[in-house]
């Protein structure tokens, strides 16, 4: 696994890695978080832009991909209190996907990985 936090590396290839390495991960929790996947493709790419700005202020703490979870998970919680219809979830039905409930998270994952 390729270490994002280098000193030779600019930002923008640090956030190159961080993409490539978490971006399917962080879909994945936005989509079941979210029941959206293009709310979920939003909030990752949302994650992502708070992440590249916010590069100078990570310490190092946690992992990258816990430092991005966290971000992804209160991109995901300002998107379902959002008033923007948009983004909100409260008017969206309780899955967007044409499967039968019971395979909705199966059906998202499957489309995730894709």
């Amino acid at each position: 696994m390729e270490t994002v936090q280098g000193p030779d590396m600019s930002r923008e290839a640090r956030l190159t890695v961080m993409v490539r390495q978490y971006e399917k991960d962080l879909l994945r929790m936005c989509c079941v978080y979210l029941r959206d996947i293009t709310l979920a493709q939003d909030a990752v790419q949302d994650t992502f832009l708070k992440a590249y700005q916010a590069m100078a202020s990570f310490r190092g703490e946690a992992s990258e991909k816990t430092w991005l979870m966290t971000i992804a998970m209160n991109v995901c919680r300002d998107y379902r209190r959002s008033a923007c219809p948009k983004r909100s979830t409260s008017t969206l039905p309780a899955r967007s996907c044409a499967c039968p409930a019971s395979t909705w998270r199966r059906c998202c994952c499957t489309t995730i990985r894709t």
